[in-house]
């Protein structure tokens, strides 16, 4: 009897919580079809603390921003639109994650070659 309490014991207190740590790289890049000024891209991201974090960011080139840590299960969303009246620009975007501070791994794309005025992408962790 004392051997089966020991054994309850230490299949409650043996198991430990989840420790792993993720980060979020989320990555947009605009590319221009036709010269153009002014405007730029409304990004609204998912942060570690599940609010929205607007942030403008220029048409052309990349952005990238990472946050964390998160736990497991987080989802990661990211929405990007074009605040210009033009149509002229291809939007790229990503979501990479790292765990316990490994390299960064890709999880979701979007890199259509079609112009359009958003792209919007999501990702739940699950490894």
């Amino acid at each position: 009897m004392k051997k089966l309490i020991i054994l309850v014991a230490l299949s409650f207190f043996g198991c430990q919580a989840d420790t792993d740590e993720y980060y979020i790289k989320y990555s947009i890049e605009g590319s221009l079809t036709s010269s153009s000024i002014g405007g730029g891209i409304d990004l609204v991201l998912n942060n570690e603390n599940g609010e929205q974090l607007e942030l403008t960011v220029g048409r052309s080139g990349l952005t990238e921003t990472t946050i964390g840590p998160v736990p497991y299960g987080f989802v990661a969303s990211m929405l990007a639109m074009d605040n210009s009246t033009r149509d002229n620009l291809r939007l790229y975007a990503n979501i990479l994650v790292s765990k316990n501070c490994g390299p960064f791994a890709l999880k979701a794309m979007d890199e259509s070659d079609e112009v359009r005025k958003t792209v919007s992408l999501d990702y739940t962790i699950d490894f």
